[in-house]
């Protein structure tokens, strides 16, 4: 159970439902959906109509007639009334679950719904539901690939290390000093690109395959991870990250992470679109300001 909801401002303005269809007493109830104490991370939820009755004050033929409108007019909710579950369509058009610790607990109540057409119905959730358990393999198999392939290098990781190879990863100077700029950036430091340690580091991932992307994903994403751990925090530097067994076991989740963000602004980006399409449409009844604002605060969640 949420101790906290937050309603986004663009909840009032950039639905046309809401803005030109939902009464006063639709209005309330939606919010109430959004925000009532049974809500889950996910937007799937069990809820009685005798706790709606409760706790928005109308009786059970008004509850009704609004879950059937809701349902079947305006198409943004789904209720199972067996299982007692409710799902909201456009949950996450006004919830982020960009971290990757929200992610897991989505992950983990939709695994527990009961009636499994709910989460198709949710859009996007689904997407995180349906790829997450895909993933999931996915991750199982990549780390047993990659423990075979550390047994097969680790007789060699001695060589690569010698002194005397250093002039192997001269090839690789160019993309050792691009990651090294990157964690720098983030970081507001300024460690020496050219570093022997960290042209060792890297020069052997580049060896066996591994690109300066994955890398910075990898420094983003243990970054997200360990930024607010004031035990972990020290732990964010290249001779950790880039360890070859370490930077093994932290890929998968990193990419996974990657994708998950990928995803999401390709998400926020047609929200955007369609947002400056419902703006045009109703341009003499918004004021140009507020549209300005909203693109703004759009804008601006897509490039945190």
């Amino acid at each position: 159970m949420a101790l906290y909801r937050q309603v986004h401002c663009a909840f009032w303005c950039d639905d046309t439902d809401i803005l030109e269809t939902f009464s006063p007493e639709d209005k309330y109830f939606y919010l109430y959906l959004l925000t009532n104490p049974h809500t889950t991370q996910c937007g799937i939820y069990e809820i009685s109509v005798k706790h709606m009755i409760l706790e928005t004050g109308y009786n059970q033929e008004t509850i009704e007639k609004l879950i059937t409108r809701f349902e079947t007019t305006y198409k943004k909710i789904k209720y199972n009334r067996a299982t007692k579950e409710l799902a909201i369509k456009n949950w996450l058009k006004y919830n982020n679950i960009n971290s990757p610790k929200v992610q897991i607990c989505v992950e983990r109540e939709l695994a527990k719904i009961k009636d499994k057409s709910l989460i198709s119905f949710t859009d996007t959730v689904s997407i995180v539901y349906e790829e997450g358990i895909t993933k999931k393999k996915k991750k199982k198999n990549i780390i047993e690939e990659e423990e075979d392939r550390v047994k097969a290098v680790e007789n060699n990781l001695p060589r690569f290390r010698d002194k005397k190879n250093n002039e192997r990863w001269k090839k690789y100077e160019p993309a050792i000093k691009t990651v090294i700029l990157y964690y720098n950036t983030l970081r507001k430091r300024k460690l020496n690109p050219a570093s022997e340690n960290y042209v060792k580091l890297l020069g052997i991932l580049f060896e066996y395959g591994y690109t300066k992307k994955q890398c910075e994903i990898v420094i983003k994403y243990q970054w997200v991870e360990w930024g607010d751990d004031e035990k972990m925090y020290k732990y964010h530097r290249p001779e950790t990250l880039f360890a070859y067994e370490n930077f093994l076991k932290y890929l998968p989740d990193a990419e996974e992470w990657y994708e998950a963000q990928e995803k999401r602004k390709q998400y926020q980006n047609k929200q955007l679109e369609d947002t400056k399409k419902r703006i045009k449409q109703n341009e003499e009844y918004i004021d140009p300001e507020l549209a300005k604002m909203k693109i703004g605060e759009i804008m601006k969640t897509i490039n945190k």
